[in-house]
């Protein structure tokens, strides 16, 4: 009863993350399908992400649309045991870009199970969603299209595909113009490269320093991190 339960609460949340997105798409980082290139272009933020030419991003995103006066966002009005718990739909003014920042229409957003446990439940890194006066945004990584930034912004400009993390369950989002990443085009490898991919990399390259030729050890080797080591 209990595994019954906590299917048709899991089912609800992703009914309501559908429902946030229904004009977009939404990718799970289980695999990402893309392979991460070595070189400075490989960057946590205000840098590229590439894909290696024998990877086939999905199709174009669309240009952006003009910017409407509301849109949909997935929350949590307080924090409860999951997901299933919290999610609801709500519908805001339409956010406006302040001095360094970039307005993002998304388009796909990863699915992180761990991740999304513990922001709703307010855990860990996540402890001041706990004291979230208004409520708290759901969902970390995603991809998408700059629909506006505010003064100051050289890093982006509108129309260009990045990825972002934070608060991707929604139809727009405000991102730090320097945490973005560009990207060839906003699709689900994009997504998966945000933080799985860059996690990957940045254990074995930055701190296990390996070397070619070297053996290594990956724990965990079908997670979502733990996959892109082995390509």
């Amino acid at each position: 009863a209990r595994l019954e339960s906590a299917s048709r609460k899991m089912r609800t949340a992703l009914l309501l993350i559908c429902l946030a997105g229904s004009a977009h798409g939404f990718a799970s980082l289980s695999l990402p399908t893309g392979r991460a290139q070595r070189g400075p272009g490989l960057r946590g933020g205000g840098g590229e992400l590439r894909m290696s030419a024998n990877v086939r991003p999905s199709p174009a995103a669309a240009p952006p649309v003009a910017i409407p006066a509301t849109f949909r966002q997935v929350y949590a009005a307080r924090p409860g045991l999951g997901v299933g718990d919290v999610a609801a739909v709500r519908e805001l003014p339409m956010l406006v870009p302040g001095p360094g920042q970039a307005l993002i229409e998304v388009r796909f957003a990863g699915v992180n199970g761990g991740c999304e446990t513990f922001r709703a439940r307010g855990d860990h890194w996540f402890a001041r969603n706990q004291d979230a006066v208004d409520g708290f945004a759901l969902g970390a990584e995603g991809a998408g299209i700059v629909a506006a930034v505010g003064e100051g912004v050289s890093e982006v400009k509108v129309g260009d595909h990045v990825a972002f993390i934070g608060g991707a369950f929604a139809e727009y989002v405000l991102a730090g113009a320097p945490s973005l990443a560009k990207v060839p085009v906003a699709s689900p490898e994009a997504v998966a490269l945000r933080i799985s991919g860059l996690t990957a990399a940045a254990a074995v390259e930055a701190t296990g320093e390996a070397q070619p030729g070297q053996t290594v050890l990956v724990t965990a080797g079908a997670g979502a991190a733990g996959a892109p080591t082995l390509f």
